[in-house]
């Protein structure tokens, strides 16, 4: 503040001490005429005339200026704006700050910003110009519709291609993404097994099998049973089992598209049921 004061006066000097000058030139044009020559005497003392007008504008200008000024900051005032600055988070969340306000805070501090969303694909590149001359760039990505276009596609296909070569099913793989902090295209919708499938799909990555490709066993190393092992223990066909399944009379989990079936309890309730 007192920078800006302190140009500005200078400024204010600059012009009265040239409209000063130029008055002082008239005065001396005129004085060094010859009384003979009226016409010319009378021109340069108008144009004297003029110049005094002008000096008297500019002191009367620079006065109102300087009227309208704060003054010099004392030693308290410079505290007391050094310490709203370290406090600016605080100043600016209060609820007595108004949105105007908040506005002529960000212009005491930014100059400019520059956003530019084509120069990366995916992404938005800001420049913050401050008022001091520093100035700061970023990049953000950005919302978009398509993997294609989305600047994390190839650490996101880099981890899924880990997670499943370290055999981790496509429910493990999305809870392991959702944790590391990977995102969608969109940046809103978490990481599910269904987009780990999709994905796998769209990247031509093969599932991840339980069993190693080989038969289900009938139950599988937490206790749960596969469809073919339950189907064997309530002696019914595995499509009653898939039937019971889809209507809630079974508990069971689909690990994904793929894969197999894992079904809990011992349902001594179903043994010699009918499969209806």
């Amino acid at each position: 503040m007192e920078q800006e004061e302190q140009a500005e006066s200078k400024q204010w000097e600059l012009r009265l001490e040239r409209a000063r000058d130029l008055a002082k030139r008239a005065e001396r044009q005129y004085q060094a005429v010859e009384p003979e020559n009226r016409l010319v005497a009378r021109s340069l003392e108008k144009q004297w005339e003029e110049q005094l007008r002008a000096v008297e504008t500019a002191e009367k200008e620079y006065h109102a200026w300087k009227s309208r000024r704060l003054g010099a900051l004392t030693q308290a005032d410079r505290e007391a704006i050094v310490a709203l600055g370290s406090d600016f988070p605080t100043l600016w969340q209060a609820e007595t700050t108004t949105n105007e306000e908040r506005k002529q805070m960000v212009r005491l501090v930014m100059r400019e910003v520059i956003v530019d969303s084509k120069r990366a694909g995916g992404q938005v590149w800001v420049q913050i110009n401050w008022q001091t001359g520093a100035q700061e760039q970023f990049w953000y990505q950005r919302r978009v519709s398509s993997y294609a276009v989305f600047t994390g596609t190839q650490a996101l296909e880099q981890r899924v291609r880990e997670l499943n070569a370290a055999g981790l099913i496509d429910a493990q793989i999305a809870a392991t993404l959702e944790r590391e902090g990977y995102q969608t295209p969109g940046l809103v919708h978490p990481i599910t097994s269904k987009i780990v499938c999709h994905l796998r799909a769209r990247w031509k990555i093969p599932t991840v099998k339980l069993n190693n490709n080989q038969q289900n066993p009938a139950q599988w190393e937490d206790g749960s049973y596969s469809v073919e092992g339950a189907a064997a223990k309530l002696d019914v066909d595995q499509s009653t089992i898939f039937t019971w399944l889809k209507t809630g009379r079974l508990n069971g989990e689909h690990l994904g598209r793929s894969m197999p079936w894992k079904i809990y309890g011992s349902w001594p309730h179903l043994v010699n049921l009918p499969a209806c």
